[in-house]
């Protein structure tokens, strides 16, 4: 079940909890989504308000740390990993039929090799290479059992569903059903 939320403190509190600790960063707000959610939404207080989600933005979007992803990943003392990068370095030596193997392995490394129990992944588009024949959301998963991953998203959740790319594009992606914490933050980076 998609447990969603617009506080990365609660979706990593919430993550922790779960056999996959995958935390998903998309750029939204729950108001957006109306009466399309039958997702766990989960909250501090049952009834809290709009206007206080909306005072306590305005609160801490006046703070240094809360300046985008990278802010809000650094107010977490977290560095994000930028994912496309390391990745796309490291298959450059690699023959082209080896390289779904490789991604892999490689990114296991980078997991296993980042301190801390939180991790913060950046550029993940990689994965969606359709020449790779990944399933970027299972990779997500299967290496997010032992640490909390908090992956920005580089698509929307829409309706209930998680996708990335058009419809027409070849590495077009949509899961209807989702496993994970999904945390909705403004298109800079800070939550709402």
């Amino acid at each position: 079940m998609c447990l969603l939320t617009d506080d990365i403190q609660e979706a990593i509190m919430a993550a922790q909890s779960r056999y996959f600790k995958l935390i998903l960063a998309i750029p939204g707000i729950l108001s957006d989504l109306g009466e399309q959610i039958p997702t766990t939404l989960i909250r501090g207080e049952e009834q809290r308000n709009h206007a206080n989600s909306r005072e306590r933005l305005q609160r801490e979007s006046n703070t240094p740390e809360a300046e985008g992803w990278n802010g809000l990943m650094t107010a977490l003392g977290i560095t994000p990993v930028n994912l496309g990068l390391l990745l796309s370095h490291s298959l450059l030596e690699v023959e082209p039929r080896f390289r779904t193997l490789e991604i892999q392995d490689l990114f296991a490394q980078i997991i296993r090799g980042a301190e801390g129990d939180l991790v913060a992944i950046d550029h993940a588009e990689i994965f969606f290479q359709r020449d790779l024949q990944l399933d970027p959301l299972r990779i997500l998963l299967q290496h997010s059992r032992n640490k909390v991953l908090i992956v920005r998203w580089p698509g929307v959740f829409s309706r209930n569903k998680l996708v990335y790319g058009e419809p027409h594009h070849p590495e077009y992606r949509c899961y209807e059903k989702v496993d994970t914490v999904v945390c909705l933050i403004n298109q800079g980076g800070e939550r709402y």
